[in-house]
C-alpha cells in the first residue's frame, strides 16, 4: 500500500479526507466481496435444495436463499454507495485541480442530467468522474430498492 499523505485536505473539524477517500475504497471492496460471497452461497443453496441441478428447476422461495438474494442486492448497493463517496470525493479534487466554479444546487444538478446524457466520447476527466458518480448512485438506488422495501414494507 502506499503510505504517503493523500492530497484530499481536512474538513473543518480536521478530519483528514486522504485517509477518509481510503476508507471508503476499503469498504467499497470489502462489500463488494461480501456481494460476492452472498450470491455464492445463493447458487449453492438452489444447487443443494434441487434433486437434479440441471433438470429440478429450484426457486428463491426458500426462506434461505430469499436471505442471501436480500443479502447480496444489500452488499451490492452499499458497495456501490461507498464507491459513490469515494468518487464524489475525487470528483471535487478533480473540481479544485481544474479551477470550476461550482455553482448553486440547482445548477449542479441540472448540469448532473447534462453530463449522464452526454456522449461519453466527448467528456473531459471531471464530467467522465460526475458521469460514474451519478450512474453509481442510480445502480445504488435500484440495488436497495428491494431490500428497503423488505425492512420498512408500505
Amino acid at each position: 500500500m502506499n503510505d504517503e499523505p493523500d492530497p484530499g485536505g481536512t474538513t473543518p473539524d480536521g478530519t483528514d479526507l486522504g485517509s477518509f477517500g481510503r476508507r471508503l475504497a476499503k469498504t467499497a471492496a470489502g462489500l463488494f466481496g461480501l456481494a460476492v460471497l452472498s450470491l455464492m452461497g445463493v447458487v449453492l443453496e438452489l444447487l443443494v435444495a434441487a434433486d437434479e441441478p440441471f433438470v429440478d428447476e429450484p426457486t428463491l422461495q426458500d426462506p434461505l436463499s430469499g436471505w442471501l438474494f436480500l443479502s447480496f442486492l444489500t452488499s451490492s448497493g452499499l458497495s456501490m454507495l461507498a464507491y459513490a463517496g469515494w468518487s464524489f470525493r475525487e470528483q471535487r479534487r478533480l473540481r479544485a485541480a481544474t479551477g470550476r466554479e461550482v455553482g448553486g444546487p440547482l445548477r449542479r444538478f441540472r448540469r448532473t442530467l447534462a453530463v449522464l446524457r452526454a456522449e461519453s466520447d466527448d467528456l473531459d476527466d471531471y464530467e467522465r468522474r460526475v458521469e460514474l458518480t451519478g450512474f453509481s448512485l442510480i445502480v445504488a438506488g435500484v440495488l436497495l430498492a428491494l431490500p428497503l422495501s423488505v425492512v420498512w414494507p408500505a
